[in-house]
């Protein structure tokens, strides 16, 4: 536009509005038809500018842009959000570092991760959100994230941690089981039913009871809940009523068990039960998972007394909520 470039010389004949051939070779901006120099002007270029990013991450982009293939959909997701850096600070927490491999963390998956868990929390007030693309990219673009939704969100993944570490993990049945609290299906929709239990005044030690109690199962499913377990199974995990399925059941399962679990002839002894070591190792949940973010076995037992006191709560009879809670059904 400055006069400092010629056309190149096997540059295509154009044709104006009338179908009328015009050679442009050899020609600056200048000597260019004021039709051709509008069209020029009013050409929007997009342009994606990347900050801060590692060596690695560079090369990777270089490499692929080169190659042909297009940015991925949480990468022209994540280079518009003006909360990014805030996601990032979320997407640092410990209980996501554990969710996301080293390989998911160069895809960005740590930083979706965080993304999703604000979305559902802070954006989602008739339980309509979507993780799918067309709605949650400029939902994302245009969040403004408050510190005090950062300082729920952390508060929400520091309970669920807990839970996470107090399973023991030289079992192999538990530590199938741990690992739903650090699957990014799970932990979502975890997130909301915490924050919402903190917020309606739940003690922390019932939501942690609450937690392992909705995911141990005597048989090859995701939960004690079977709305749950279709909406965790197949494909379109991000669409809006499958998200919708999860928060509603997480809610409604937590509802009844907090209603059982006070009530006064909850409390009694219970005798240990085995859990059996020699489980198939290589059973696992009908789920589906991003790259990057680590799969979940489902093999369950029943806990005993003692696998409940490692979270220093009182010990309970849970077949006895289970007839509680199908009562109340």
């Amino acid at each position: 536009m400055k006069d400092e470039y010629l056309l190149d010389h096997t540059f295509e004949t154009v044709l104006d509005e009338d179908n009328n051939e015009h050679e442009f070779s050899g020609l600056k901006f200048s000597q260019l038809p004021e039709w051709a120099q509008d069209a020029i002007k009013d050409y929007s270029l997009t342009i994606y500018y990347f900050e801060e990013l590692s060596e690695e991450e560079r090369d990777s982009m270089f490499y692929r842009l080169n190659n042909g293939k297009p940015l991925t959909a949480i990468e022209l997701t994540r280079v518009r959000a003006q909360s990014l850096r805030v996601f990032q600070d979320i997407a640092n927490h410990e209980l996501i570092s554990l969710a996301v491999t080293e390989k998911g963390r160069v895809s960005y998956n740590h930083e979706n991760f965080a993304m999703q868990m604000w979305a559902i929390n802070y954006a989602n007030p008739d339980n309509k959100i979507s993780f799918e693309t067309k709605t949650f990219r400029p939902l994302i673009e245009n969040a403004d994230v408050a510190e005090w939704q950062v300082n729920q969100l952390k508060r929400a993944m520091d309970i669920l941690l807990d839970i996470y570490n107090s399973y023991d993990q030289s079992n192999r049945t538990l530590k199938r089981q741990s690992k739903r609290i650090i699957t990014r299906t799970h932990t979502v929709a975890l997130s909301y039913i915490v924050i919402k239990a903190i917020n309606d005044g739940v003690d922390e030690e019932d939501i942690k009871q609450f937690v392992r109690y909705f995911y141990d199962t005597t048989s090859a499913k995701v939960s004690i809940n079977e709305d749950y377990n279709t909406a965790c199974g197949g494909g379109g995990l991000a669409r809006a009523d499958k998200i919708a399925v999860r928060v509603n059941a997480l809610n409604e399962s937590m509802t009844l068990f907090l209603e059982a679990l006070h009530s006064e002839d909850l409390y009694v002894s219970v005798e240990d039960e085995d859990i059996d070591e020699d489980e198939d190792e290589d059973e696992i949940e009908d789920e589906v998972e991003d790259d990057g973010i680590e799969n979940t076995g489902i093999t369950e037992d029943s806990f005993s007394e003692d696998d409940f006191s490692e979270l220093d709560i009182e010990s309970f009879d849970a077949s006895l909520i289970d007839e509680m809670m199908k009562e109340a059904v």
